[in-house]
């Protein structure tokens, strides 16, 4: 957390523990500025936290104090970072990254930032006015990047584009949900905040991705953020994130995706609630719709050289995914960071590379969560060959499956792990045979299942509860419904 003097005007108290500012009331609709302005013209990085100071606020009626609430900037502790040491969860569980569920209010814009509401910008659909605003915010960067676990995220400044919250309605309504019918497209060098209480809707995308990360094919897309801007607002899953609908309006036939990332390098995308289409169906390419359904963030690339790489994908809650799908499928990945994923049907986290793909290497995951679904995490490498994928602390309630290894079609997982956890058994899973709850009484299956890959270590993972193919966890392991679900 970051602890800095700021001159500030009260606009309100939110319900949280340790809220201080509404940033979203700060009147974000305020047409008179296309811009906040006052920006520390230095671009000289803070001392503490390695991000520049911005002005400070000129306003009529204003205090000085102290203020600590979330920096949206700042990263998880790690072990790697400059934030803060951790604290216990109130769950009863260990929480190893105390700010990675915002517990207060995000700092207000920054001086510089485009604001959604602000005039000069006459494109008729949302996504062609916030990609505008995108590429005028990498004009003049005004963010600097704190450091990341492991070294990876942004590391170059960023402009800023925020879409704030409006208290003339209600959180997730009126003019607080943003309906999207083509992608957002970023540009080098940019960080689009969206308020908690907002939602953007999937109103059938024309080409089925709601916020496009691919760089060009000779030319990465570099140094991109896609996060929470005021934290102070939501409930459950929800607090601290904004959401994104892909429920209301989609066709459950069609191949979507929130996110596409792909030669992208030096990302962050972090603290999002995903609504998933639960009628989404794994079909077989050739039958109608051609493979319908897809994952809410798909990371690929086609050669080694357009894997999306030096990323940190965080704090990402998704409930209602079908079986065969869930919150991401990871084809290719490199040199990334993955932190505290939860999902409420379908899989957690899911190494899965197509068949054209190079596969997953030197990526460590933390933290993953899944109930009522299909597994926790999977590792499928079909023809591609990965390595070094490291997963550590999973917890699943009610899966069909907890963990899932399992032999390609040529290709493998080599030099990897999944360790450290605890898997409950339910009668509320899916199954991954068909888009619908397993038909029988206990329908959770292993807490390892089908280890025929080889190359993967497993060690540490407990279980409770009685398994229908026999759980082969290690039963010395502390395991419990409140272990499961205490540490989220």
């Amino acid at each position: 957390m970051r602890v800095a003097m700021q001159t500030v005007l009260w606009m309100g108290v939110c319900g949280l523990g340790g809220c201080q500012q509404d940033a979203g009331d700060a009147s974000p609709t305020d047409d008179s500025s296309t811009t906040v302005t006052g920006a520390d013209t230095t671009g000289e990085p803070d001392a503490t936290t390695g991000e520049s100071e911005p002005g400070a606020a000129d306003t009529s009626s204003s205090v000085t104090t102290s203020t600590s609430g979330v920096d949206s900037g700042d990263g998880p502790d790690t072990g790697t970072s400059s934030t803060d040491g951790d604290t216990p969860d109130d769950t009863g569980g260990a929480d190893p990254e105390d700010d990675e569920d915002p517990r207060g209010c995000a700092a207000p814009p920054k001086p510089g930032t485009i604001l959604y509401a602000s005039p000069g910008y006459p494109q008729k659909t949302p996504q062609a006015r916030i990609s505008a605003m995108l590429a005028d915010a990498a004009k003049q960067p005004i963010y600097s990047p704190p450091t990341y676990p492991l070294g990876f995220g942004p590391t170059a400044k960023q402009g800023v584009v925020r879409i704030a919250y409006d208290p003339q309605d209600l959180p997730d309504a009126g003019v607080n949900r943003i309906r999207l019918t083509g992608p957002i497209t970023f540009v080098d060098g940019v960080r689009l905040e969206i308020d908690a209480g907002v939602t953007l809707v999937d109103a059938q995308t024309s080409n089925g991705t709601l916020v496009d990360w691919r760089g060009a094919a000779d030319k990465p897309l570099r140094h991109v953020t896609l996060t929470v801007g005021d934290a102070c607002r939501g409930e459950g899953r929800r607090k601290g994130k904004f959401v994104v609908d892909r429920q209301s309006e989609l066709d459950k036939d069609l191949s979507t995706r929130f996110v596409w990332v792909e030669n992208a390098e030096r990302w962050l995308l972090e603290s999002v609630h995903t609504l998933d289409h639960p009628e989404h169906v794994d079909k077989t390419p050739g039958e109608p719709g051609d493979g319908t359904g897809g994952p809410v963030v798909l990371f690929r690339g086609l050669t080694e050289a357009t894997t999306p790489r030096f990323g940190v994908y965080r704090n990402h809650s998704n409930e209602a995914s079908a079986a065969g799908w869930g919150p991401n499928q990871i084809a290719a990945l490199a040199d990334t960071y993955i932190g505290r994923i939860w999902t409420d049907g379908g899989t957690a986290l899911r190494f899965e590379s197509s068949l054209d793909t190079p596969g997953n290497h030197r990526v460590t995951a933390e933290y993953i969560f899944g109930q009522n679904g299909n597994g926790v995490v999977s590792f499928s490498p079909h023809t591609s060959h990965s390595d070094e994928v490291h997963v550590s602390q999973v917890f699943g309630v009610s899966m069909y499956a907890g963990v899932t290894i399992v032999k390609g079609e040529g290709g493998e997982f080599t030099a990897s792990s999944i360790t450290d956890g605890c898997i409950v058994a339910g009668d509320t899973a899916q199954s991954p045979k068909a888009d619908k709850p397993y038909p029988g009484d206990d329908p959770s299956q292993t807490v390892i299942y089908d280890v025929s890959g080889g190359g993967v270590t497993t060690s540490g993972i407990g279980h409770s509860g009685k398994f229908v193919g026999g759980a082969n966890g290690d039963p010395a392991v502390p395991c419990s419904l409140k272990i499961a679900t205490g540490a989220f």
